[in-house]
């Protein structure tokens, strides 16, 4: 007696639900494959290296730290017998400690985001608009740059204050302790490293025309915007204020004068007199010699 096959009587009750799942399941398996093709070309994007841009760790996922790191800290290393001199130097390594840090994060954070600054896009031409809104991204790292300057300024006074209350001049004033023939070299060639830095911001800036069209183009929007604030949906009172930062910014920044003010600020106090202080002078004198011969030996080699 015949007898009849298994998928006959599958066959025979299917209403066709079957393939109605196939097709979902493959709909929902190509699905899948678009997300995770769309997530692997933003981590490509991500991880891609672009010569224009700063790092961002917001952005990057992976970084290399090649800093080597001190497991110990300065009053660990200092001990000696004399809790003055023990002092002094803490002071004097914990400063270059901090001009040493501001060295580098003018290097890795500063230079390359203002020399490629508009690299690529101003070759292949920008529109009306694009300039300004290039400019409005770059406002807030020139914020930081202004609050590095600033801390720049501060460190390098305290230096030659801390310098200066060392060879101090007068018989009267207090004396901590006898530095004759002590030229503190290291010091001061931390303090020529950030000097350094000072000049070469200045220098990119200025030979930035890029950045400084884009600038004064930023400002006549700023300008315009504040003439009819109604027309751009912007309260009047928050203009002034930014205009006031705007005009802090170019007068620190952009005027080609970073160097020039950090020596040119109030370096004396109540406490320390650091202008008209002839030992400090010469030590410095001192020390520019031997940096300078240094330096030309170097270049001999």
């Amino acid at each position: 007696m015949a007898t009849k096959s298994p998928d006959w009587e599958f066959d025979k009750f299917d209403d066709g639900s079957l393939k109605i799942v196939g097709e979902l399941q493959l709909k929902k398996y190509g699905s899948f494959l678009e997300d995770y093709a769309s997530q692997l070309k933003d981590i490509e994007d991500a991880l891609d290296d672009s010569i224009g841009d700063s790092w961002d760790m917001t952005l990057d996922p992976i970084a290399l730290q090649l800093l080597p790191y001190e497991q110990t800290n300065l009053l660990k290393l200092i001990k000696t017998d004399n809790k003055i001199l023990n002092k002094i130097i803490t002071v004097l390594a914990a400063l270059c400690c901090e001009l040493q840090t501001l060295k580098y994060e003018a290097e890795n954070k500063f230079y390359n985001a203002l020399l490629f600054y508009g690299e690529g896009e101003l070759e292949q031409g920008l529109e009306d608009g694009d300039a300004q809104v290039q400019m409005g991204r770059m406002i807030p790292l020139f914020q930081e740059l202004s609050c590095f300057v600033s801390r720049s300024y501060d460190v390098i006074r305290n230096v030659c204050q801390q310098l200066s209350s060392l060879h101090n001049a007068y018989r009267n004033g207090p004396k901590l302790i006898d530095v004759t023939d002590v030229h503190f070299t290291p010091v001061y060639s931390h303090i020529a490293d950030l000097l350094g830095v000072l000049i070469t911001l200045d220098n990119i800036i200025s030979s930035q025309s890029f950045l400084r069209d884009h600038w004064m183009l930023y400002k006549r929007m700023v300008k315009s915007v504040r003439h009819d604030p109604g027309k751009f949906s912007v309260a009047e009172e928050k203009l002034r204020p930014f205009e006031k930062l705007l005009m802090s910014l170019e007068g620190k920044l952009l005027d080609g004068m970073i160097y020039q003010n950090c020596v040119e600020q109030q370096f004396d106090n109540n406490n320390v007199n650091c202008t008209k202080n002839p030992l400090l002078a010469e030590e410095f004198a001192v020390n520019i010699r031997d940096i300078l011969i240094e330096l030309e030996g170097r270049i001999g080699e």
